[in-house]
This record gives structure tokens, C-alpha cells and sequence, in this order.
């Protein structure tokens, strides 16, 4: 139907995730926040566990794409600062809509395999005391065989414990792809994951945020790139397809969409941070 493909296309489009996370975004910051350790590592058959392998943002029982890479009482064996991580998998888990997450996830991994989406993590630094990481996220570029930032990256804060990585509190992330005539906001976003022992890959990362319908309102969506001029507000998308189902302010009323999805990446050589 055309109304699912212009939301698929839409969505598609703005690349989150991050999505989050879509296509080609282009972050433009986050808020900052205060890091603190992990817990350990646990047995994910354990009786007593509230998390899988210590990580907050999943908790026990929860089936999610993707769990099945976690490694139980991890470590790293080699540092990850300064190391940068290009996404090669990412699958959407909602807004929650089955014909919809169908076609986005196909067409999302089309666009990662031909580099029409490209999403960088980048380790800036570890502070060994504290147990805590400043990393930078956000689109990129291809240009001479070198990747670089689209754009302005979001900074986020993790906590990191044996090959455990999780934001210490939510951060609200700013998007602006070039698909769109003003910044997403994605709201209340969670990262958590786990790198590879020598820190060459992120075989899993889950990240949970939402998207309030105030900031949704007013972004005008470019979905066909033949026809840039043609645009579709987000908002009014997004409810064609799924209800508000976050409460981000507390009133008791939904006010945004839930948006979660995972991923996974490789360590790139040739990124230059400049």
C-alpha cells in the first residue's frame, strides 16, 4: 500500500539509530550525564538474575534479536579507546507494527550493505578509576577511502564494566538528517551492549528512546529522492500506523512512540575524527 510504503521510506530516511536509530542522520548533540560502573557480569540462567549478563537495559527473559552474541562474564583484552566502529546490522524492534518493521528492516539492510546509511561509534576515552567511556555516535561519510562525520556527532557517557557497556542514565539525542527541515528529538534514549574480547566489533548493542509527538510535529519528511521537494510531516506519519504509547513528562497521557531496535559493528581503520 502506499501509505506503508511512504512510512517505510520515511522512517528509512531519517536513520536513527540509533533509531533509534535511519538514513544518512546527521546528530547534532545530546545531553551530557554523570557515569557510574556496571554491574558484573551474571548467569543468564540464574534464578536471582534481573538482567542479561549484568546489563540494565535488558532484563531478564527479555527476547530481543541479537542476545544470542552476548558472552557471559566477559572481558576485553585489548583497549577500545580511540577505536571506531561502523554499524553493519541493524534491526528494528518498534514502533511496533509488523508489515511495517517487515519492509523498514529489509530496506535498512539494503542501505547499510550499499553505504547509503552509514552510523559510527567512536571511543574517545576511558577513565580506568571510574570505569567510564566518552563516546561519540553519529552518521558519516565516505570520501577517498576515509570515513569521517556527517555532521556534528552526539556524545554519550558509558559506563563499562569487564566487555559490558551501558549509558549510566538516559540521554536525549538531537538528530538532523538531510532528509528533514529541522532536528529529530529522540528522547529518554538507552544504550547497552557488549564489545568483542579484542575490540574489534560490537557483536550487540540494543538502544531503547522514544519520539514525542511535539518534536515529530513540523518535520518535514523528504522520503523520495527523485522528488526532494515532495515532503511528509513525521508526526502525521507515524500515527497513521501506531499509537502514542510513551509518557515522557509524567502527566499519565502518552505523549511519543517508543523506539528500540539493535545492532551490531566493525572497527574501521581509515575514520579520521577531523
Amino acid at each position: 500500500p502506499m501509505r506503508l510504503t511512504l512510512m517505510t521510506l520515511s522512517l528509512v530516511a531519517l536513520s536513527l539509530a540509533f533509531s533509534g536509530c535511519g538514513d544518512d542522520t546527521t546528530p547534532t548533540g545530546t545531553d551530557t550525564n554523570t557515569a557510574t560502573d556496571s554491574g558484573s557480569g551474571s548467569d543468564a540462567s540464574a534464578p536471582d538474575q534481573t538482567s542479561v549478563s549484568g546489563l540494565a537495559c535488558l532484563p531478564a527473559g527479555i527476547t530481543i534479536t541479537g542476545t544470542e552474541n552476548i558472552v557471559e562474564e566477559c572481558s576485553v583484552e585489548v583497549s577500545p579507546v580511540g577505536k571506531a566502529y561502523l554499524v553493519d546490522s541493524l534491526v528494528v524492534t518498534e514502533p511496533d507494527n509488523d508489515a511495517l518493521l517487515s519492509q523498514l528492516n529489509n530496506l535498512w539492510a539494503s542501505d547499510i550493505e550499499s553505504g547509503k546509511l552509514i552510523l559510527i561509534f567512536h571511543i574517545l576515552d576511558r577513565d580506568e578509576e571510574t570505569g567510564t567511556s566518552t563516546i561519540l555516535v553519529g552518521s558519516g561519510k565516505l570520501e577517498n577511502d576515509v570515513y569521517a562525520w556527517e555532521g556534528d556527532p552526539a556524545t554519550v557517557y558509558l559506563s563499562i564494566n569487564g566487555c559490558n557497556y551501558e549509558t549510566s542514565e538516559p540521554a536525549n539525542l538531537t538528530l538532523a538528517p538531510a532528509s528533514v527541515n529541522k532536528p529529530i528529538v529522540m528522547t529518554e534514549v538507552d544504550v547497552c551492549g557488549q564489545f568483542s574480547s579484542d575490540a574489534t566489533k560490537l557483536p550487540f548493542s540494543f538502544l531503547a528512546g522514544s519520539i514525542r509527538e511535539a518534536d515529530a510535529t513540523g518535520v518535514e519528511v523528504s522520503i523520495n529522492p527523485d522528488a526532494p521537494d515532495f515532503t511528509v510531516d513525521l508526526a502525521a506519519l507515524l500515527e497513521s500506523f501506531v499509537d502514542l504509547d510513551t509518557d515522557t513528562d509524567g502527566d499519565g497521557s502518552a505523549d511519543a512512540w517508543a523506539l528500540k531496535g539493535t545492532l551490531t559493528g566493525t572497527e574501521i581503520t581509515n575514520f579520521s575524527a577531523n
